[in-house]
């Protein structure tokens, strides 16, 4: 019960603002809850069958070794912020700021305060019967119905009657080991093609006017070719130039790919932060494709697969001729 100022306070935020307000002698009678097991409440909403366990996601590893930050977990209260806890009370997540003040009142002081990794993924309500929670998945090869989340209802009497199912949550458990396998595949490629990056600015190096190598063939044609100096020098330069050029185009196509690996980084990162829709296969097909993308740039650059410095710096071995074009 509240006075009635108090009560104007309190559901101001978002979180609060759609609790029914109701005069004190109309407030419903609320079963207490069962001293035994008290997670289980005597009184559960209308007959209907509750929520199923949820399906916690905790996986230290991941979220702390995530490389790059997204804000596609904004907070309930403010959409500017970034949510970093979660309150199982509200079932919302809120950045530090929000969550203080929300829960400064007594009645949500209580709530208990976990990071956003630790959010439970709530199963959502069957969308034939809205007030059931959606337990099962359709796994039917011959279902032609399009909404695949179903409820008991729809199993026993509904249009997916006789039809192979399994639990809605171990379809989001496959597909979370789905993206984390996948995130953990890219993240490896990303490293590799990044110490690759790193052996092109090597070789790119040795092209450089002030390295060893290059000043060393300026002695040579000095020693050699006195008289043919500036001819050999002004080819020399377009050559290095022209490797520069080359090994920075062929660098590039690296560093679009780290990029596109980095925002399908991103993209696996956020959905296993949201725990948004992780039953729907559509998530997974995704970065399948994305995958694909990979693949066939793969096999479009073979000089990837080996890589000589050889083939790409500027080295001791190669000859240089000067060739007289009037002969």
């Amino acid at each position: 019960m509240f006075f009635f100022s108090c009560f104007g306070t309190i559901h101001k935020s978002k979180v609060n603002a759609g609790h029914p307000k109701l005069p004190v002698p109309e407030k419903p009678n609320i079963l207490a809850e069962c001293t035994k097991h008290p997670s289980r409440n005597a009184a559960k909403n209308d007959g209907s069958v509750g929520d199923i366990p949820s399906v916690v996601i905790q996986d230290e590893y991941y979220s702390s070794s995530v490389l790059y930050s997204t804000t596609e977990n904004r907070c309930f209260e403010n959409s500017s912020h970034e949510a970093t806890v979660y309150c199982e009370k509200c079932d919302a997540i809120f950045c530090e700021s929000c969550f203080g003040t929300i829960h400064k009142s007594k009645v949500n002081a209580g709530h208990p305060k976990l990071p956003i990794s630790q959010k439970s993924n709530r199963l959502p309500k069957c969308t034939e019967h809205s007030s059931i929670t959606a337990e099962f998945w359709c796994k039917d090869p011959n279902c032609v119905i399009e909404e695949k989340k179903i409820c008991h209802i729809c199993l026993l009497a509904g249009g997916h009657k006789f039809h192979q199912y399994e639990l809605l949550t171990d379809q989001v458990s496959n597909n979370v080991e789905k993206l984390k396998d996948l995130m953990r595949s890219t993240q490896e490629t990303v490293d590799k093609y990044q110490d690759r990056v790193k052996s092109f600015d090597v070789c790119i190096a040795t092209f450089g006017y002030e390295h060893p190598l290059y000043l060393a063939e300026i002695e040579k044609i000095t020693k050699q070719f006195d008289a043919k100096k500036m001819q050999v020098l002004k080819k020399l330069e377009e050559f290095t130039g022209n490797s520069q050029s080359r090994l920075r185009e062929k660098k590039k196509q690296i560093e679009a790919y780290i990029d596109n690996s980095e925002v399908l980084l991103l993209k696996i990162e956020s959905i296993l932060k949201s725990k948004q829709k992780l039953y729907d296969d559509t998530k997974i097909l995704d970065t399948a494709e994305a995958q694909l993308r990979i693949s066939a740039f793969n096999s479009q650059n073979d000089f990837m697969k080996v890589f000589d410095d050889q083939n790409y710096s500027l080295t001791e071995e190669m000859e240089m001729k000067i060739m007289d074009k009037n002969r």
